[in-house]
C-alpha cells in the first residue's frame, strides 16, 4: 500500500471512530408517565423514605372524587410534622412530595407535564408553600425553578444563576381557581450558559418565557422534579390532587404535548 493510500485509510478510520463516539454520546431517551390509575405509584418515583424523606405512606392515596382523566388521581396530604426538617433559615419545614429521581439532563430540552387541583377546603395562608420545583444536585441554595402558592398568590421563581445565585426572579402566574383542574407544561433547556430557557404553559396559554442560565456550572449533572406540598411548619392540614404526569427528554414527545397551536405569548 502506498503512503498516500495508507494516509487516506488512516484518516477514514479516525473519521469513523470519531463518528461512532459522537453517536455514543447521544442522550438516552427518557419517558416516564403516571396517570395514577393503579393501586400504587409508578416505579420511577422515589420511595417515601428516600434520603431525608419525601412523604409518609398515609399521605399518598388514589381518589376518584377528582380526576383529570381516567377514573382516579393522586391525593397528597400534609399534616403538621410530616417529614419535619430544619429549613436552615430559622424555620422548620415539612413535606409531602413526589420525587421524579435524578437524571443527566445538562444541554438537553426536557418537558414536565402535569395537572393539579386545589380543593375548596384548601386553607389560604401567608406561609411558604411550594407545589412544584425543579432542582439540581450540588446546588445548596434551593430550587432552580419553584411554583409557589402563598396567601392566595400563585407565582414562579427562577434562580438567578447569572449574577447572584442567592437571588431569584419572580413571575406572577394566573390564579389557581379551587375545584378546577389546571394543566401545566414546563419546557426547560438546562444549560450553564446563556443558551438556557424555560417556557411555561398554563391551561394552554404560555405564561412564562425565560431565557438565560438554567443550570449551576459547579453543580452536578443531576436534575430532578418534585411536586406536592412543601412548606414551613404549620398546624393546618392541606390536600392537593395531581393527575396525568409526564417527564421526557424525547423531542417528538415534547413537540406533541406542548400546545403550540394555542400559544398566546407571555
Amino acid at each position: 500500500m502506498s503512503n498516500r493510500l495508507f494516509i487516506k485509510f488512516l484518516i477514514g478510520i479516525i473519521f469513523i471512530t470519531t463518528l461512532l463516539r459522537c453517536r455514543g454520546k447521544r442522550h438516552s431517551k427518557i419517558i416516564f408517565k403516571d396517570n395514577f390509575e393503579g393501586v400504587e405509584l409508578a416505579d420511577f418515583w422515589r420511595p417515601g423514605d428516600f434520603g431525608s424523606g419525601r412523604y409518609v405512606q398515609e399521605a399518598v392515596s388514589f381518589e376518584d372524587e377528582f380526576h383529570r382523566s381516567g377514573k382516579y388521581s393522586v391525593k397528597l396530604n400534609i399534616e403538621e410534622g410530616y417529614v419535619k426538617d430544619d429549613g436552615g433559615d430559622g424555620h422548620f419545614t415539612e413535606r409531602t412530595e413526589l420525587d421524579s429521581g435524578k437524571y443527566p439532563f445538562l444541554y438537553q430540552e426536557v418537558m414536565y407535564k402535569y395537572s393539579l387541583l386545589i380543593p375548596d377546603h384548601f386553607p389560604i395562608i401567608d406561609n411558604r408553600l411550594v407545589i412544584s420545583q425543579i432542582k439540581q444536585s450540588g446546588l445548596s441554595v434551593g430550587p432552580l425553578v419553584a411554583q409557589r402558592f402563598r396567601n392566595g398568590k400563585h407565582y414562579l421563581t427562577v434562580r438567578n444563576l447569572s449574577n447572584d445565585i442567592t437571588k431569584q426572579f419572580k413571575y406572577e402566574l394566573p390564579e389557581l381557581i379551587k375545584e378546577q383542574w389546571h394543566d401545566f407544561v414546563f419546557q426547560v433547556y438546562f444549560s450553564d450558559k446563556e443558551t438556557g430557557y424555560i417556557n411555561v404553559w398554563m391551561n394552554g396559554k404560555q405564561v412564562i418565557a425565560f431565557n438565560g442560565i438554567t443550570a449551576f456550572k459547579k453543580g452536578k449533572n443531576k436534575f430532578y422534579h418534585k411536586m406536592g406540598l412543601y412548606r414551613d411548619q404549620w398546624p393546618d392540614s392541606m390536600d392537593i390532587y395531581f393527575d396525568d404526569y409526564l417527564i421526557t427528554n424525547d423531542n417528538t414527545k415534547i413537540r406533541k404535548n406542548i400546545p403550540f397551536d394555542k400559544i398566546d405569548k407571555a
